[in-house]
């Protein structure tokens, strides 16, 4: 009798061992499910947050151009152009 009693309990807590660690295991798969999602629409948020920061910042930039100096050349004196055929020809 004590034998079938044990035998039982055995079973029955076998049972519930399995039990908790099926939910265990469940819940520890739904909590990394929503880190993933949590993660992904974080990245999503920071990347379009980018975007517009940077089409903003480069919408509000002022245009600047290199600066230029009036050159010399052969019988033009400010036409463009290098010193180097004005140097040729004196």
């Amino acid at each position: 009798f004590l034998r079938i009693a044990a035998v039982k309990a055995s079973e029955s807590a076998i049972k519930t061992r399995m039990a908790e660690e099926a939910e265990k295991k469940a819940l520890r798969k739904k909590r990394m499910v929503q880190l993933g999602l949590t993660g992904l629409v974080f990245l999503l948020v920071v990347g379009v947050g980018m975007r517009f920061f940077l089409r903003h910042r480069r919408a509000t930039k002022p245009v600047l151009f290199p600066e230029t100096s009036a050159r010399r050349r052969l019988a033009a004196p400010y036409s463009g152009g290098g010193n180097v055929q004005v140097s040729y020809l004196e």
